[in-house]
């Protein structure tokens, strides 16, 4: 174990799946916190600025925050029921349309991963990929600043290419760089930073530290951080062996930096290995099987509706019932225990297997997936049904995380030979991104009427 562990392969794990993976992760959700504020101040509903007397404070009586204007206040000040109505649809569209640009950009991330693989590296593509962070964070703050509708599209547009370009390059480097016996530990490291960056982006927006409206603008942007580690920190990194040997034909290179990631002088075991798996490049065409199987995972990761859960938790938790500040304190929980058992998996996925995990999470998914519907759509027929929402929420995210998350991406890469996992990393992922993004443009219009 010892010869694994060293510097250059920690670092590279570590800053790899930190600058990538954590960003997609922070993306997804941080617009979950401050979705009020943005409302507020990129799609103002006029019915609720007439519900405002000069005393009142826009948090205290605005809808989004939990308490609703009455019909006979909206009445009473010339807007009727249905103006109102028409205003909070109207903004939720507009908001979710903001929201869904991520995937968009997400699909042309996926998209260019096959070229931007190939022409730069592992390694060199990520570090080109930070500069699409740069442009959306600087978006996010002009977003706030000049209160546009269209910079917060371009921002969240280009940190979905930034995310989807990332969710291709994180997996396929940390497990290219990884001993046989340690790919499946390292194929989890992903998906426990996107679950980290989730937390991170939930805890940051309680209103007692960043969840301010005065400050989402920079809260988002604060997502790009990762990238400036990347990039400091690269020259210590190596590019990816297999990448060099194969697809460069350097094996000097390749040796070079094995040597490094293992810490011992001979590595010619290994690089034999990597010579006869490019010998099998021409058995390319025999992969139809396993490009459809990490097709339909890929889809299937994001039809289960687990970007509904973190795009728009606090309004799910507000639909069952529960004040704002109880919906982020249990998002806050929904995202530590997505964590948590993330390390479940990666202690146990070379015990269990992929194929069981997978299979297993799944079933766990469709069950309290149905137990949260039915607690939604009963929700008044006893006093513990909201918190058994909760609960079935909580069951929802242990299914997710032990398979139906972390699987899909170490399939992307283990499934194929080198050349073959940039096309089919790209198709995969797109699919991925679609499904994503039907998810987070119609989801809320189920929510519309719970506000």
């Amino acid at each position: 174990m010892g010869e694994k562990m060293t510097s250059t392969f920690l670092g590279g794990l570590i800053i790899c799946v930190l600058a990538g993976s954590f960003q997609y992760g922070w993306n997804v959700s941080n617009v979950n916190g401050p979705a009020g504020f943005i409302k507020e101040k990129l799609y103002p509903n006029l019915c609720v600025d007439k519900c405002l007397s000069d005393a009142d404070s826009l948090e205290e009586t605005n809808p989004l925050y939990g308490k609703q204007c009455n019909s006979t206040v909206l009445e009473d000040e010339s807007c009727t029921v249905e103006e109102y109505t028409g205003f909070v649809k109207n903004q939720e569209n507009q908001f979710s349309t903001a929201v869904s640009m991520f995937t968009v950009g997400g699909m042309a991330g996926s998209f260019s991963t096959t070229f931007m693989v190939t022409r730069f590296g592992r390694k060199g593509a990520q570090f080109v990929n930070c500069f699409a962070s740069f442009i959306g964070g600087a978006f996010y703050v002009a977003a706030y600043y000049l209160s546009s509708h269209y910079c917060l599209l371009l921002a969240r547009l280009a940190v979905g290419y930034f995310a989807g370009l990332a969710t291709g390059i994180c997996p396929m480097y940390v497990i290219e760089i990884s001993t046989a016996d340690f790919r499946g530990k390292a194929g989890v490291l992903p998906q426990l930073f996107i679950t980290i960056g989730i937390l991170t982006a939930q805890i940051l927006a309680f209103p007692s530290i960043l969840g301010k409206a005065s400050l989402w603008g920079w809260f988002m942007a604060l997502g790009s951080i990762p990238c400036i580690v990347w990039i400091l920190y690269s020259p210590k990194m190596v590019e990816s062996p297999r990448y060099t040997l194969i697809e460069k034909n350097n094996s000097e290179q390749a040796q070079e930096d094995l040597q490094k990631l293992r810490g011992v002088e001979d590595v010619s075991g290994e690089l034999a290995e990597l010579e006869e798996e490019a010998a099998k490049l021409k058995e390319m065409l025999s992969f139809k099987w396993q490009l459809m199987i990490v097709c339909i995972a890929q889809m299937g990761q994001q039809l289960s509706g687990i970007n509904a859960i973190f795009f728009y938790t606090n309004d799910i938790f507000k639909a069952a019932g529960f004040s704002v500040e109880t919906s982020t304190m249990i998002s806050a929980l929904v995202g530590l225990e997505n964590v948590g058992m993330t390390f479940v998996s990666l202690a146990v996925i070379e015990k269990f297997g992929r194929t069981g995990l997978h299979v297993g999470g799944n079933v766990l998914m469709v069950i309290f997936c149905l137990g949260m519907f039915l607690c939604l759509k009963y929700l008044t027929a006893a006093s513990f049904v909201p918190y058994l929402s909760i609960v079935c929420i909580l069951g929802y995210i242990v299914g997710f995380a032990l398979g139906p998350g972390p699987v899909p991406w170490i399939w992307n890469s283990e499934y194929f030979p080198q050349r073959a996992r940039g096309p089919a990393g790209s198709v995969s992922c797109a699919l991925n991104w679609t499904a994503a993004f039907v998810v987070g443009k119609f989801f809320p219009i189920g929510t519309v009427s719970f506000i």
